[in-house]
């Protein structure tokens, strides 16, 4: 059983959650029901047992209550959006899903109240390891895809070219390979890395946090039926109508979308794959199988959404246009001279006009900038004057050399005259 990390915690004192901070830290590090004296839960009286019970139904109702929507929705956006990126780059593929239902995972994990979930370490959400994913998918070629034909040789052949491919070896577990060892044509390879990454699943956007409930009628029976000695004085543990059911309440995640990606280990490897089959094999384990924990109740069952996959589609292709655009780098102006200082800004304020764009609307401010450089720089050094030059010609390349309402071949004229004329007063600056 898990201890507490402060004396104060654990006494009865008041919530104190920071909806504003990482939920899972409040749920795995600041846990503040228990009892004064501290000790495993078999050794409680039935009293205490109920009292300890009713804390922990309050703390985890308050918990849930103080972090009904988790996570901040802008970093899961802008993770998705890198890590979508990265797939892309690997030539990988990924999938967005909706969950049908509840899911939840890690309930297995150590916490005080027996019943743990799974919480990204940065993000503050839920999520499933690389690792579970792959698990989920090599289950379901081995198990359940209709590729895997026992009366069809080349089907078989081909299902173990795939499982070696892909995950790199064979045969999951010990097991299987001591069964497959009994078949006539068995031959043994030697396992390898697999061809293939799976991603961390997360959260496109805040999740709800809901709370569930389950009534085990025979608990002891599941956890020590194995270690009955004396029938008599361990009733407790057998299986039998007259037991009490226990409420249990866990926290669930309810109205999630999640992101899904798998990727090419390496160049080599996305030359051998289809990752089009692979995407396929991911959906199809999602759909059927589900993902998370407690699966065979209806738990952790997705469906693809494409409309979200669209969405995040599009918001990744308007990051890389921003990303494109040239950022301003702080530049320290004290240690320039004052010559130096005026090019050095007028270098910023080019890199600003590239940024923001809508020249048309400031076409005139825009000009009267470049005219004001160019009465600053009318008594600079040779040296100093050619670089001027070159800005104020890069500069009016960018913003146009003439208003850009002047369009159509009756103010051809008037374009050639302003364009003369600030060409004729750059090339003034060249005068000595």
């Amino acid at each position: 059983m898990s201890l507490p990390l402060y004396k104060e915690l654990h006494q009865n004192t008041a919530l104190r959650f920071d909806t504003n901070g990482h939920s899972g830290l409040w749920f795995e590090r600041f846990y503040n029901a228990y009892l004064p004296t501290i000790q495993p839960r078999e050794e409680y009286s039935k009293a205490e047992k109920d009292t300890l019970i009713k804390q922990e139904e309050q703390w985890l109702k308050a918990f849930q209550q103080h972090n009904s929507q988790i996570g901040n929705t802008e970093a899961l956006k802008h993770h998705a959006r890198k890590q979508v990126m990265l797939v892309q780059a690997l030539k990988g593929e990924f999938l967005v899903c909706q969950t049908q239902w509840h899911f939840v995972t890690g309930m297995g994990l150590p916490h005080p109240i027996e019943n743990g979930i799974t919480w990204h370490p940065t993000l503050g959400v839920p999520y499933l390891t690389g690792a579970a994913i792959k698990g989920i998918v090599r289950t379901w070629l081995s198990t359940w895809d209709t590729l895997k034909d026992k009366d069809n040789q080349e089907d078989k052949e081909k299902q173990r070219e795939r499982l070696w491919h892909w995950f790199g070896s064979e045969y999951k577990t010990p097991d299987d390979l001591k069964q497959a060892k009994k078949e006539e044509d068995f031959s043994e390879r030697d396992n390898q890395t697999g061809y293939l990454s799976f991603f961390d699943a997360f959260p496109v956007k805040s999740p709800q946090l809901g709370l569930d409930i389950i009534t085990p009628h025979m608990g002891k029976w599941y956890a020590e039926g194995g270690d009955i000695n004396d029938v008599a004085t361990e009733s407790d543990k057998i299986p039998a109508d007259w037991h009490d059911p226990i409420p249990v309440k866990f926290l669930v995640i309810k109205d999630a979308q999640f992101l899904f990606s798998v990727a090419p280990r390496n160049q080599q490897c996305a030359k051998k794959l289809d990752m089009k089959e692979v995407q396929q094999a991911l959906q199809e384990a999602l759909t059927w199988l589900g993902a998370g924990a407690k699966t065979a109740v209806g738990y952790g069952a997705f469906e693809i959404d494409e409309d979200a996959k669209e969405y995040l589609k599009k918001g990744v292709e308007k990051y890389k246009e921003k990303a494109k655009k040239p950022m301003l780098i702080a530049v320290n102006l004290d240690s320039l001279s004052d010559n130096q200082k005026v090019l050095e800004q007028f270098k910023q304020d080019i890199k600003k006009v590239k940024q923001e764009g809508n020249i048309k609307d400031k076409y005139s401010d825009l000009v009267g900038l470049g005219n004001k450089f160019i009465k600053k720089v009318f008594n600079f050094e040779t040296e100093e004057k050619q670089q001027a030059i070159s800005l104020l010609n890069e500069y009016f390349n960018i913003i146009g050399w003439h208003q850009p309402t002047l369009t159509g071949s009756k103010n051809k004229k008037k374009r050639n005259k302003q364009k003369a004329k600030k060409q004729m007063i750059i090339k003034g600056l060249e005068t000595p």
